[in-house]
Parts: C-alpha cells; sequence; structure tokens
C-alpha cells in the first residue's frame, strides 16, 4: 500500500465541499424512503415499481437507478436485474420466471423480496442478504439508501476487489468470498482509520473514486513480459494451436481433483448452493467441468486442471474461463436475466510466471495447489 499517498489524499480530500454537492441528493432519499415505507412497498403497483412506461415520479425503479444515480451506479445492466419491467416494444411486461409462473405471482414475490432484504440489512444478517433471490446490483443499492450509514454504495465487485486490493486487505477467503463480506471489509477499515471514520460512509466511497486511490481505470498495466518470457508463452500459444496440450481423455488426476471440487467446494469458498454437477453443458455445447447455481440463480464455473497438467494446457484453461464466463453472461442475456456469474480455475499445481501474468490480464480467481483427498 501506498501509505505516503493515502495520506496525503485523506490531507487534501475537500471534505466540506464534496458534502456541499450531496445536500439536495441526500433530500431526494430521504424523500425516496419516506415515500417507499414497507407498508407502500407491500401494497406497490406496477406502475411504482417498474420500468420502462416512463414513469419517473414515485417509481422504485427509477428512484434506485437514476434519481439517487450519485449515490451509486447501478446503470449499465438491462432492466432485468429489477425482476420485472414493461417492454415498450411487445407492450407488455416482462418477469424473471425465479420470481413465479404469473406476473402477479412474481411481482408479489419481488415485493415480498425487497421486504425481507428490508428486515435483513436492519438486522445485519448478512446470510439472509446473500440467499435474497434479488439481483445483487439491486440489493446492494437498496441497502445503502435504507441503511446510508452501514452498507458501502459500491456495487462493481471489480472496483471492490481494486479497493480492497489497494489496501492489502484483499487475501484469504475474502478474495473469494460474497460482495456483501468484501463492502463490510471497506467500511471495517474506515472504521479503524483515525481519520476517516468520522466520515459519512457515501464520502468514503467519494473519497476512494475520486481522491485516492480512485477509479479503477487509472491501474497501470502489469510489467510487460520479458523477451524470455514472450518466448515461453508464444511456444506455448503454438502448442495449443497444434492441439498439443494435453494427453488426450480425462486422466485419473483430473477426475479425482474434479470430483473433490465437487464434493467439497468449500476449499474455494463456495459454501452455499441449491445445485451442482460435473460436466454441465452450456448452450455452446461446452462442458463445464464443475458447476454450481447459488441461491439468488447466479452460477460458478470451475475449470480444473491436474497437477500433471502442462504449462500449456493451464494456458488454455485461463482462455475457457473467459468463454464460459461470456456464454453464461450471454445466456442470462437471452433471457433478459442478471446474475453475478463467476468462473474459478482450480490448480492441482501452480502458475507459471506467464500464465500468472494472463491470469491477472483476464482477472480471473485461482486456486492454486489443491489436492484431492
Amino acid at each position: 500500500m501506498d501509505r505516503r499517498g493515502f495520506n496525503q489524499a485523506k490531507k487534501a480530500f475537500p471534505l466540506k465541499h464534496e458534502m456541499s454537492q450531496f445536500v439536495q441528493v441526500e433530500l431526494e432519499r430521504k424523500k425516496f424512503v419516506d415515500y417507499f415505507t414497507k407498508k407502500r412497498i407491500a401494497n406497490m403497483t406496477l406502475d411504482e415499481y417498474a420500468e420502462g412506461k416512463g414513469i419517473r415520479e414515485n417509481n422504485f425503479c427509477y428512484g434506485l437507478e437514476i434519481g439517487l444515480g450519485m449515490l451509486g451506479n447501478i446503470r449499465g445492466s438491462r432492466a432485468a436485474k429489477f425482476g420485472l419491467y414493461y417492454q415498450k416494444k411487445h407492450k407488455k411486461y416482462w418477469f424473471a420466471k425465479k420470481f413465479g409462473r404469473t406476473r402477479r405471482e412474481a411481482f408479489n414475490s419481488i415485493k415480498e423480496s425487497i421486504l425481507d432484504l428490508l428486515d435483513a440489512g436492519r438486522k445485519r444478517d448478512y446470510d439472509a442478504i446473500i440467499d435474497n433471490p434479488l439481483a445483487p446490483t439491486v440489493k446492494g443499492k437498496i441497502l445503502h439508501i435504507y441503511f446510508p450509514e452501514t452498507y458501502l454504495n459500491i456495487f462493481s465487485e471489480d472496483h471492490l476487489d481494486y479497493y480492497l486490493e489497494t489496501f492489502d486487505l484483499l487475501d484469504g477467503d475474502l478474495k473469494y468470498s460474497n460482495v456483501v463480506y468484501k463492502r463490510a471489509a471497506l467500511l471495517d477499515f474506515k472504521d479503524n482509520d483515525p481519520d476517516m471514520k468520522s466520515w459519512s460512509i457515501n464520502m468514503f466511497a467519494v473519497f476512494l473514486w475520486k481522491y485516492f486511490p480512485k477509479a479503477p481505470n487509472t491501474r497501470t498495466d502489469p510489467e510487460p513480459l520479458t523477451d524470455s518470457e514472450k518466448k515461453r508463452l508464444a511456444n506455448n500459444e503454438k502448442k495449443i494451436r497444434k492441439g498439443g496440450f494435453g494427453f488426450g481423455g480425462e486422466g485419473q488426476q483430473h477426475k479425482e481433483l474434479k470430483e473433490y471440487i465437487y464434493e467439497y467446494p468449500e476449499v474455494i469458498g463456495i459454501r452455499k448452493y441449491r445445485a451442482k454437477s460435473t460436466e454441465h453443458y452450456l448452450l455452446s455445447g461446452d462442458r463445464i467441468d464443475v458447476w454450481f447455481e447459488l441461491k439468488d440463480g447466479s452460477e460458478i464455473a470451475v475449470e480444473v486442471k491436474s497437477s500433471i497438467s502442462s504449462e500449456a494446457d493451464i494456458l488454455r484453461g485461463l482462455y475457457q474461463c473467459v468463454k464460459y464466463q461470456a456464454i453464461m453472461d450471454a445466456e442470462d442475456s437471452t433471457h433478459d436475466e442478471t446474475h453475478d456469474n463467476q468462473v474459478i480455475l482450480v490448480l492441482g499445481g501452480t502458475l507459471s510466471k506467464t500464465n500468472s501474468r494472463i491470469r491477472d490480464c483476464f482477472g480471473i480467481p485461482v486456486f492454486e495447489n489443491i489436492e484431492s483427498e
């Protein structure tokens, strides 16, 4: 951690100026919360909830996403993240089937999920928050709006990881934990800092985004490969293109490691799920070594490479992870759904230096030296 830069940024942080920029939006937040009480949420109409008809006044989804946009960005993904919205083109409501078989059933389930989330948020019941079927970004935004001094208003997992890594907090189980725990870890860091502990959570988020360490796109590129590393990478790429990366068929070591992950997913941080399988087919025809579906509908694809996998085969595995992520997200888009899908690479051995750089470029979680028992 760049402690000197961090301390200088805190001293230079124009707290009063930044607070003045949020006076009006704080009034809007209170207005939103005062209007959408538990009683009103329980009795919300479709026009009060759904996006798509151009209704802005007293509309729950518009308020969360646009009206209170300064308190955390959840734009950029489709309206399907709200579970239900109006399709102008087809002149009908779309709803996620996970909430119910009919529009009425789905809408009632969504309202119940919001109320359950508010109860869990008040109790700080992280397990209940994680299990809630609403989309992760929507859950995060609702929690901050209703509990602004309890829950952090940063919703991108990439951003959370970047900030945690900057402060040397992203290690152990936290790296592969749910975003709820990652936000909590950042707030623990804030509350234990003598300068920041008195700041509001929103001012802390503003500080991270604008002052230190700033937005993640300010990160420097990975160190360039040396000439020998470039040659090694090119050789591995050549092997893959010629099909010379494996041994043909599934080896015993691969099978044992795959079955071990299936039976004991907690070794890679997966503790709660509602379904799992091996050799799970994606709609592209690709088969995932081990697949998990979480309670909120999110999927985790695990690619396994045993201790005898070659460097080229592990490189291929990294690219497979990229493909699996894209396909799972594409499957969601086809059904107008949004989930926090993940890919993980599990190795019986370790990453080489060149493959470590590829991992960093792709941002793929990798577990090394996992042995089947």
